[in-house]
């Protein structure tokens, strides 16, 4: 999103008066937020040019109330610094990433990003963005446990590996929301990277694994990491990402706890510092297995639809 400087600046801090204001006037601040950020004035305030771009913090703060009937405390038990952070934070998110208020809100609610302001508040924007999603991700997973029934996955395997790659990008933009995988460059090398972007800063390793032996996915990812060594370094954050189809897996009921079992085994085998990829990935019948720089594990469910998958296999003929 293209904006003056100064003027981010000023609707950054605008914004967080505004819920300081709330603050000082003990309204009961999470009710307040979570109302403001989809409020009609809020929605005005997204606009590229709006006339209440002009109006003080106490001008908007009243105009809001007006619409909204928020309760008052005796006293606030929330830490106002958290308050006039997450005020700022809401808004540098929305100019960092175009996406609007009603958008923000629902990745992070005010209970969360006031609960997470020790963890949030002390790193750079874009990557407190990032992990307020993870956490939405997360927070989803007890939602969509029964989602991938309605899904054809499991019924229809393509046998090409390009179409892995796509996929495995269309995955992580899924995952994050971050811009940078719908301009990532295919470049087709299968003995490197399989997406790059122009600077170097990110690379994907698409793979899959078709196997209907006992052949791990311990084994398939030692093979490409020995493989990586010459080329890894190229790039400032590198991902493995591997699709898993093997009977080695599926034959039965406990397939969940043989692929965590293998995959915590791989993450103590190839550690941070002992492993070519920054980030890994396991994708198995829905469910996505991150292993983290910090060798954190974390567990999504996010299945594709049919749709999708034909939405995939035009773009992969668009570029080969």
């Amino acid at each position: 999103m293209q904006t003056n400087h100064y003027f981010e600046n000023y609707i950054n801090n605008l914004q967080k008066e505004v819920f300081l204001q709330a603050y000082d006037n003990n309204y009961e601040i999470v009710s307040f937020i979570n109302a403001y950020m989809k409020s009609t004035v809020r929605q005005e305030m997204d606009k590229q040019y709006s006339s209440w771009h002009n109006q003080p913090a106490s001008r908007i703060f009243e105009e809001f109330l007006s619409e909204n009937d928020i309760k008052t405390l005796k006293h606030q038990s929330i830490n106002r610094d958290a308050v006039e952070w997450l005020g700022f934070f809401y808004s540098k998110w929305h100019f960092l990433t175009g996406e609007t208020s009603k958008t923000i809100i629902r990745f992070l609610p005010a209970a969360e990003g006031l609960k997470n302001y020790y963890a949030l508040h002390q790193l750079d924007e874009l990557e407190a963005i990032e992990i307020s999603k993870r956490y939405y991700n997360l927070s989803r997973n007890n939602h969509r446990s029964n989602e991938y029934k309605n899904s054809d996955e499991s019924k229809v395997i393509y046998s090409d590996p390009i179409y892995y790659s796509f996929l495995a990008v269309r995955i992580l933009y899924k995952l994050t929301k971050n811009p940078i995988f719908n301009v990532l460059n295919y470049i087709g090398d299968r003995q490197e990277y399989d997406f790059m972007d122009d600077d170097f800063t990110l690379a994907v390793k698409g793979d899959v694994l078709f196997k209907s032996n006992n052949e791990s996915l311990i084994e398939e990812y030692g093979k490409i990491d020995g493989s990586a060594v010459n080329y890894s370094k190229r790039c400032e954050k590198s991902i493995y990402f591997c699709f898993v189809f093997s009977d080695y897996y599926e034959i039965d009921d406990n397939n969940d706890e043989k692929l965590i079992m293998h995959i915590k085994e791989l993450k103590t085998r190839y550690s941070p510092n002992n492993r070519q990829f920054k980030h890994l990935y396991f994708y198995m019948l829905g469910k996505l297995y991150e292993i983290t720089p910090n060798n954190e594990l974390y567990i999504y469910s996010i299945p594709f639809s049919k749709r999708e998958r034909i939405g995939i296999i035009n773009k992969m003929k668009h570029f080969i």
